[in-house]
């Protein structure tokens, strides 16, 4: 409780007359922090330290890669959402090694948490209180410290913040204040030209109806943390340089088992361990496909390119129409989308497991020295 610059025999007298005693701890009220220093990192190195050491039982466990990221978005992305809630560790707690090497758009696309995004998100709701509920009492201890003379959608950061409102600075919404007229930078952007026209042809509200503030990604007007998450979840994806615009819900709605739904979502992303993937990132082994032993090992390879997957796809009865698509496509990823857009959904499902068998034969021919022959 005291500062580092009073003597040490002024604060020995204090605590004598108050009767306390001096303690480095500040300690926790309801499992925060009670007093948050300059080191934001060593105040929230508990949060870390409990999803590793969560991560590191389960690495001891032989469970699937499905299973882990089962436990992952079911488990380990609960244990900070309570210190979400009210302020902002994700800006100084390096949660990355969740997903590391993970491109943004695959962490979303797969149910994995952006711990940044989600964090804004959650502190979201505690700024929506401030806004919907001006006349409570922490609306208005807020209000006469930071924004005084306006209102919160626009208040600034001021000087010497309290780490509380740093973080709700962080979720700041925007909006119009009340000036009887149409916001016409907002109303650009969102429109078309023509509607746009047609809104500012139209008189604005007489101001009789008071104004309100309402939400708009929900139908009933109220800022929720579901919707607040996913807008920012698809600005940042659709801005990201990995991001493959296509219908990834046929993959993750089909009737397969999840193991093959996961595997052909990592076969579309480009991201199995083929050889010549790990070859590129210094893996000392062959390209060579482990089948032919003569051409380079990519999902292309792997699934289309290879002599011993043809009799596979004849056998299945859906060679034509892979064949069909071989000069109009560039990837395996461009193939795998335009044929589970063209199939019925029996047949997409039964291309997932095809795909996912044989990447199992694969597999086993190289681990268990397996049949090579094409009729497994």
């Amino acid at each position: 409780m005291f500062s580092n610059n009073l003597a040490p025999d002024l604060k020995h007298g204090l605590s004598c007359i108050l009767g306390i005693n001096k303690s480095l701890d500040a300690g926790r009220y309801l499992g925060l922090p009670s007093l948050v220093g300059r080191s934001k990192k060593i105040i929230f190195r508990h949060i870390q330290d409990r999803l590793y050491q969560k991560l590191q039982n389960w690495r001891k466990r032989p469970i699937s890669i499905a299973g882990r990221a089962t436990l992952i978005k079911a488990v380990a992305q609960a244990v900070p959402v309570y210190y979400m809630s009210v302020s902002f560790p994700a800006n100084f707690i390096h949660f990355a090694q969740l997903g590391s090497g993970i491109p943004l758009p695959c962490i979303y696309n797969q149910g994995f948490r952006d711990f940044t995004a989600f964090n804004v998100a959650m502190l979201g709701k505690q700024a929506w209180r401030l806004v919907s509920n001006p006349t409570s009492f922490v609306s208005r201890i807020y209000k006469a410290k930071y924004y005084p003379r306006g209102v919160f959608m626009e208040a600034r950061l001021g000087n010497s913040p309290s780490f509380l409102w740093r973080s709700l600075w962080h979720s700041q919404l925007v909006g119009n204040s009340s000036s009887n007229s149409w916001n016409i930078d907002m109303i650009s952007r969102i429109f078309s030209a023509r509607d746009r026209d047609c809104i500012l042809n139209l008189p604005p509200p007489s101001g009789l109806e008071p104004d309100r503030i309402i939400w708009h990604w929900t139908s009933n007007g109220v800022y929720s943390v579901k919707s607040s998450y996913r807008i920012i979840m698809e600005r940042l994806v659709q801005n990201h340089h990995f991001f493959i615009d296509d219908d990834w819900h046929r993959i993750w709605n089909a009737d397969v088992p999840y193991k093959a739904r996961y595997f052909v979502w990592r076969a579309l992303r480009g991201v199995l361990p083929t050889r010549l993937s790990l070859h590129s990132r210094g893996v000392q082994i062959s390209p060579l496909c482990p089948l032919c032993e003569r051409n380079l090992e990519n999902s292309w390879h792997t699934f289309v390119g290879c002599p011993t997957t043809t009799p596979v796809w004849i056998e299945t009865g859906i060679w034509t129409d892979i064949n069909s698509l071989l000069g109009e496509v560039n990837s395996f990823t461009e193939l795998g989308f335009r044929l589970l857009r063209n199939w019925p959904k029996i047949i997409g499902d039964q291309f997932i497991m095809i795909l996912w068998s044989m990447w199992h034969r694969r597999n086993d021919i190289i681990w268990n020295d397996g049949p090579r022959d094409p009729n497994w």
